[in-house]
């Protein structure tokens, strides 16, 4: 059969499918509305509109995906092929990621709106209105779910087709950590701020809702489906890239939120010892400003502490191949230029705020002036010299880690980023002198002079970060240079020849070795054996 024949079979399979889904749901949500006598239902009209569109929808949908899905298993039962195949698997995991859409969206509706409900009984008919979604979407999961793991069991899988599923696998599982993470830092934030306030019912509603849909959906795809997919996939997946991206993925998203929370927290902290009334616009009670940032920091911090005990668990259970360290080297490295380009903002502005006070201390001491920048850049310092600190090797252990397409792309991106703020600093400096000299929009007198010197101590505190890092990468890059083209010295025939006949003299007639042999392919590993006979040694090959 054609590509382009399975392609329409499967595509007007999915279509149909999905007018019949969300026919049936429309309809199931108006059938209860009606039973509740919800005040959403709308007139008599508009209840006969809604039935006859998704009436309609239904009565087309369901002959099209049965007709296409029906002709596709047809295919499968006879050509154990077309069951492997990577474009029936995409078309299976299409319909999985989009029922897991539905169904947790419409479950959260459903789970805030039950909770909201306690208090507010109106919300009732909504928590009961999203339920035929849930089910629908539920059923249509489970039911693909199912064909996959038959169609998996039968034929197996392979290539593409085990790329798919793992695609779904970790993208959905990535989806319920990120709303989990989401759902617990609202949630602390309001358990926070009801020890001193009254909490918004609703925020909690949709904390709790989003905490025990993100745990459902990631511990489902993340440690319970996994497991039913046979050893051989599960061994797959512990050496698959996919597996590493998602873990790193994952430790990301926990870095950067507890990063960014306890940077907040330190702004705030920095700014009310320095006598700022409202830093960052919020003002009031120091305890109540806290409660965002801390619970970001906390959950997403415990967050952080996990992922990296599952790195190196996974590291410890499976050998790292070559492709899972790059991308545990690009993580590595992203990271470090992230925390070296915060440090390097800090200290700029720390210097910048300095040679404000020095030269125009009347305009830096008004408000709060230096006190909101050094809160600020200050508290960028101390955030990015750790991150930097923590992922950045100067002079890392493995020969191949100073190879690495990672570590030269760090280098050369500090490198960059370091000669143009260089060079800009350079030319904002010469712009201000020749306009000095020129007489061209300057003032005249001792302002004229404070702005001058003013713009001229920016450009050098820029210039002076900048400076110090292109200085310190220049001679790491050297470094990696002089080390990546140092070869061991080659060693003389005749040492070889020495080497070889120095040998105990009970051995001399003979020596023999066990030696196992590893190749990437057969023909390598006969090609390897041919070599070792042409020089006279006597190979046996012994059944495993």
């Amino acid at each position: 059969m054609t590509t382009i024949r399975r392609i329409y079979a499967y595509l007007l399979a999915f279509a149909g499918l999905g007018m019949l889904a969300v026919a049936a749901a429309n309809l199931g949500k108006l059938c209860i509305d009606l039973l509740l006598h919800a005040p959403n239902t709308g007139t008599a009209e508009l209840v006969r509109e809604t039935v006859s569109i998704n009436a309609a929808a239904a009565l087309v949908g369901l002959p099209v995906w049965l007709l296409h899905w029906r002709w596709t298993e047809r295919w499968a039962r006879d050509n154990r092929q077309e069951r492997a195949s990577t474009l029936r698997r995409l078309y299976l995991y299409v319909v999985l990621a989009a029922a897991l859409l539905v169904l947790t969206y419409s479950l959260q509706d459903a789970l805030s709106a039950a909770i909201q409900a306690f208090t507010t009984p109106s919300r009732v008919d909504d928590a009961l209105g999203a339920l035929p979604f849930v089910a629908i979407a539920a059923l249509v999961w489970v039911a693909h779910w199912r064909i996959a793991a038959r169609d998996r069991a039968l034929v197996g899988e392979e290539g593409g087709s085990a790329t798919l599923r793992r695609w779904y696998l970790y993208g959905a599982a990535l989806i319920g950590y990120v709303t989990l993470l989401s759902g617990a830092s609202l949630l602390l934030e309001f358990l926070w701020r009801a020890l001193t306030a009254p909490g918004d019912q609703l925020r909690a509603a949709d904390a709790v809702a989003s905490v025990i849909v993100g745990l459902g959906v990631w511990l489902a795809h993340w440690s319970i489906l996994p497991r039913h997919i046979g050893e051989t996939a599960q061994r797959d997946d512990g050496v698959s890239v996919l597996r590493s991206v998602y873990l790193f993925l994952a430790l990301s998203v926990g870095v950067v939120g507890a990063l960014f929370g306890l940077s907040q927290l330190l702004y705030y902290a920095v700014a009310r010892l320095l006598g700022v009334s409202s830093p960052g616009g919020v003002s009031g009670n120091l305890l109540q400003a806290a409660a965002a940032p801390a619970s970001v920091a906390i959950v997403y911090g415990v967050a952080w502490a996990y992922q990296r005990h599952a790195v190196r668990r996974q590291a410890a259970a499976f050998d790292e191949a070559p492709r899972q360290a790059g991308v545990r080297r690009l993580y590595t490295y992203v990271v470090a230029l992230i925390g070296l380009a915060t440090l390097a903002v800090g200290a700029a502005g720390l210097l910048w705020t300095a040679g404000d006070l020095l030269v125009n201390s009347a305009a830096a001491t008004s408000g709060d002036g230096w006190r909101g920048n050094v809160a600020l850049f200050a508290t960028l310092a101390a955030v990015g010299l750790p991150v930097w600190l923590l992922h950045w090797q100067p002079v890392p252990g493995a020969d191949a880690e100073v190879r690495s397409l990672a570590r030269r792309l760090y280098v050369y991106l500090a490198l960059i980023g370091a000669m143009l703020s260089l060079v800009g600093s350079a030319a904002a400096a010469l712009y201000r002198v020749i306009s000095l000299m020129l007489g061209v929009g300057v003032g005249v007198g001792e302002s004229a002079s404070v702005s001058v010197l003013t713009d001229l101590t920016r450009a050098l505190a820029v210039a002076i970060v900048a400076g110090a890092v292109a200085g310190y990468h220049w001679r790491v890059l050297r470094a990696d240079a002089r080390r990546a083209t140092t070869e061991p010295a080659p060693v003389p025939a005749e040492s070889v020849a020495e080497a070889q006949l120095t040998v105990p003299a009970e051995s001399v007639a003979e020596a023999q070795l066990t030696v196992q042999i590893r190749a990437a392919t057969p023909a390598d590993l006969e090609h390897a054996i041919a070599i070792l006979r042409s020089r006279g040694v006597e190979v046996a090959v012994l059944p495993l």
